[in-house]
């Protein structure tokens, strides 16, 4: 699994759901990675698949974060994310890598599992966000195997 946020990633960042305040990223691990679909029948496999969908969870917090707070900034997403998620997503979004904002990484995940981008549609959700993921780490990890960053 490839990492998508650096180590200094600020951990102090709240990333609380709106109407969950007591379970932090429940919507986007309950709704996006869809952990009772699986129907495993031991409780640990549930829990172990639960372990690893979460990390993912909250990647996608801290993203939709950075994309909310440093917005228009570059340098931000240089800093927090590998350059082969910016050079791959940089190649769908059609731009130049180092131009590539947190607004618009995030907007192009999205995109990537179906989100439209009208000017009076809602938020992505967590399942289109969850999608676009998927591809997007399956194209990083074809480029990561052919050694080629852009992909496109």
């Amino acid at each position: 699994m490839t990492k998508i946020l650096s180590d200094d990633w600020p951990e102090s960042i709240p990333n609380l759901e709106p109407g969950l305040d007591q379970n932090p990223g429940l919507g986007a691990l309950k709704e996006g990675c869809r952990v009772e679909a699986a129907h495993f029948d031991d409780a640990a496999d549930v829990q172990r698949l639960a372990a690893i969908k979460g990390v993912i969870a909250v990647r996608l917090l801290q993203l939709r974060d950075l994309a909310d707070q440093a917005g228009d900034d570059p340098h931000a997403l240089q800093r927090a994310v590998p350059r082969v998620w910016v050079a791959v997503t940089a190649a769908l979004a059609r731009c130049d890598p180092a131009a590539l904002t947190p607004k618009q990484f995030w907007l192009t995940i999205a995109k990537q599992g179906g989100y439209l981008n009208r000017t009076r549609d809602p938020r992505p959700g967590w399942k289109t966000l969850w999608r676009g993921w998927c591809d997007i780490q399956q194209m990083v990890r074809g480029a990561q195997l052919t050694g080629n960053s852009i992909c496109g």
